[in-house]
């Protein structure tokens, strides 16, 4: 078995984002209406190297996700944003045993335990506060999500049933979304840019990130922003944690008319150690790469 339990990816929050211009320069905020929404399909791939006594031990997770976006309020430049998840497919394999999880969550079979319990993340919404800069002020939710979840996976066993909770809520629960959010969602300062302008900022969470944003480039059509940084992975459960550090970079083409992205393509590298049992002291190299790309599709 891995050293790493394997987690479900988590689903993020699309980029929302328009532009004002005056003297030359360019203001990065969200500018939406109600009732805008848009439809996104993410493509993830994850890679986790393990080294233990010379063998190593590689873990892949294959994600695609459809996710929709509506806005449905505005206030004082908050704006309230309804999240759905329309399909997710998901495959984990291990280089020593073979696909460990493979879930259809939109055609899942009647004795697909796992594909129903993801069945039950479709079409609920979850509710995200959001500034204009980004900055994710409170989601809600996350744990009636966590909730539909269990539910659909009609497990009867009480032990099991609140097992199940607490391992969804790390990745579904209120928190562990808006800082899954927040990371593609807060990337823009209050101050008005130039192109080849810099500005910094900071994620928290599981992955803490000290990030460099650049505007390379910006026209009538759209825009183009690109991103490095330095980033630090901390997760822990019951059985196991990890603790790695790295780098990310980031690529975002957006329309400059709605504001929306037509592209963005993350890369990351970490390495740093693993340990595995609860007061264990034996650290076993762990890598990982990864890379997400978010296609606007149609609605």
């Amino acid at each position: 078995m891995s050293a790493i339990k394997v987690k479900y990816p988590s689903i993020f929050l699309l980029l929302l984002f328009t532009n004002t211009f005056a003297f030359g320069q360019t203001i990065l905020r969200y500018h939406l209406a109600i009732g805008d929404s848009f439809t996104v399909q993410q493509d993830a791939h994850q890679s986790i190297t393990q080294d233990t006594e010379g063998m190593k031990h590689v873990i892949t997770n294959d994600l695609q996700g459809i996710i929709k976006f509506k806005v449905e309020g505005i206030k004082e430049d908050i704006y309230e944003l309804q999240v759905s998840f329309k399909d997710l497919k998901l495959k984990v394999n291990s280089s020593l045993q073979g696909d460990l999880l493979v879930v259809d969550a939109l055609e899942h079979e009647e004795g697909d335990q796992q594909s129903k319990m993801f069945h039950g993340l479709l079409n609920i919404p979850v509710t995200v506060y959001m500034s204009s800069q980004g900055e994710i002020l409170e989601v809600r939710g996350g744990d009636q999500l966590v909730a539909k979840m269990v539910e659909a996976s009609n497990m009867q066993d009480p032990d099991g049933i609140k097992f199940l909770e607490n391992s969804l809520s790390k990745e579904f629960g209120s928190k562990a979304l808006s800082e899954s959010y927040e990371q593609l969602t807060y990337l823009y300062p209050k101050k008005p840019l130039s192109q080849g302008d810099l500005w910094e900022n900071e994620f928290h969470g599981k992955l803490k990130a000290k990030n460099n944003w650049v505007l390379e480039g910006i026209n009538k059509d759209s825009l183009q922003i690109a991103g490095t940084s330095t980033i630090r992975m901390l997760v822990e459960d019951e059985n196991s944690s990890m603790r790695l550090e790295g780098t990310q970079k980031s690529k975002v083409n957006a329309s400059t008319k709605t504001g929306f992205i037509k592209k963005m393509h993350v890369e990351g590298n970490a390495s740093g150690v693993a340990f595995v049992g609860a007061n264990s002291e034996t650290e076993i190299p762990t890598q990982i790469q990864s890379t997400i790309i978010y296609q606007l599709i149609e609605n």
